[in-house]
């Protein structure tokens, strides 16, 4: 008996998005995947605004780059970043 083994590569394309949601305005974007490189860069982006409140997923990246003082934790279907 052959044992054939298959990959899937998926490349999924992420679009990282900081929303003003009180003022209701789009601060930053970033397009990438959902690893720790484009997390920092997406942090670069948007880190010299003023922020109060950060509210992302569980994703694990957020620990690495976000404050824990401005970080709030929704629910893992919850996939937006938004700051106040």
């Amino acid at each position: 008996m052959k044992c054939i083994v298959v990959l899937e590569i998926k490349n999924y394309c992420w679009i990282w998005i900081a929303v003003d949601r009180l003022g209701k305005r789009l601060i930053n974007f970033f397009v990438g995947d959902r690893g720790n490189r484009s997390a920092f860069e997406f942090w670069e982006k948007i880190k010299n605004n003023k922020i109060n409140k950060i509210t992302s997923d569980y994703w694990y990246g957020y620990e690495s780059i976000v404050p824990k003082k401005t970080h709030t934790i929704k629910s893992p279907s919850f996939y937006s970043i938004g700051l106040q």
